[in-house]
């Protein structure tokens, strides 16, 4: 028979990393800054994927066992949460020879470190065919140190900007958790207190403020009817709740705190959307009824076809 078109909604929630909205923010200004005064801002981003060690054989292990010894002589000159996560490594140790170790690392910096790697092992053997031995050992042992240094600044470098980037998204949210009911009334007591601050700031006395200006913010509230502390200002990620039709499109339903609020509000959207499908149903199987019993007693139309007929066939 003939397919059936299934209107039934389907649920999608799509989850919204407000942090990741927050440092895209801050470093791409930074960034924007560092360029007009012909400097560039470091990778900042603290995506992190796994990375696997090689653990085949007895080399590779004694290379990995090395490698626990320096990370655990460096880590003293760590803090926070660097030295959380070398902690939590060391505490793993190097698995027996066989068993794969994999951990975290940044993306950005591995990436920076790969194509440091790289640049400088591609000069070196380009380096080695158009001189000595023993002039390429002696720039082997340059480049090595080079290398170390580059390391350890783009390392550097990289902490230094992520962390700047996560206390300016902390600060942010810190901005909007503060937002006071009770401090303030209108508009114009928070245009006062900014006003107070002014001069802390600029280093010298600043002119009052428009009594014009003053008393049409008077007559705005200081926070609006659905503002105090929004969700969008505050949180750490957010879920957005869409439903789905049978040709695809997405209809919005709202943008919660956690994915249970946000089925939920499908759920409920849901059961009101059938409940309308339902009574709609209805409401034709009885307009069709209606028409049916209409078109079955007004006999006028049917009269006039059989007259024509029977006048076409003398």
């Amino acid at each position: 028979g003939d397919k059936v078109l299934d209107f039934a909604m389907s649920s999608r929630i799509v989850e919204i990393d407000r942090d990741a909205d927050r440092r895209y923010t801050f470093a791409t200004r930074k960034a924007k800054k560092a360029a007009e005064k012909g400097e560039m801002f470091p990778q900042s981003s603290p995506m992190v994927e796994v990375w696997q060690f090689k653990n085949d054989d007895a080399e590779s292990h004694e290379a990995l066992t090395k490698l626990m010894e320096a990370i655990k002589g460096a880590k003293d000159g760590l803090s926070g949460e660097d030295k959380e996560q070398v902690e939590a490594l060391l505490k793993i140790g190097v698995p027996p020879m066989g068993e794969k170790l994999e951990v975290f690392l940044p993306q950005q910096l591995v990436n920076q470190l790969h194509y440091a790697h790289n640049y400088l092992a591609k000069n070196m053997e380009e380096f080695k065919e158009n001189h000595t031995e023993a002039e390429a050992e002696t720039v082997m042992k340059a480049v090595v140190e080079a290398r170390t240094k580059a390391m350890v600044e783009l390392t550097e470098k990289h902490v230094a900007a992520r962390d700047e980037v996560e206390e300016d998204v902390k600060l942010m949210k810190s901005l909007f958790r503060s937002q006071s009911k009770d401090k303030y009334k209108t508009k114009a007591d928070v245009l006062r207190s900014i006003w107070a601050e002014l001069p802390k700031y600029l280093g010298k006395p600043v002119p009052p403020v428009d009594e014009e200006l003053l008393a049409d913010m008077e007559q705005i509230p200081a926070v609006r009817e659905g503002e105090f502390r929004h969700n969008w200002g505050i949180a750490d990620k957010l879920y957005k709740s869409e439903a789905i039709d049978a040709f695809g499109m997405k209809y919005l339903l709202g943008v919660f705190d956690t994915p249970a609020e946000a089925e939920k509000a499908f759920v409920e959207w849901n059961t009101e959307y059938e409940k309308a499908r339902a009574d709609m149903k209805s409401e034709m199987q009885q307009w069709s009824k209606q028409e049916n019993a209409r078109l079955e007693a007004d006999t006028s139309g049917a009269d006039r076809i059989k007259k024509i007929l029977e006048e076409a066939r003398r």
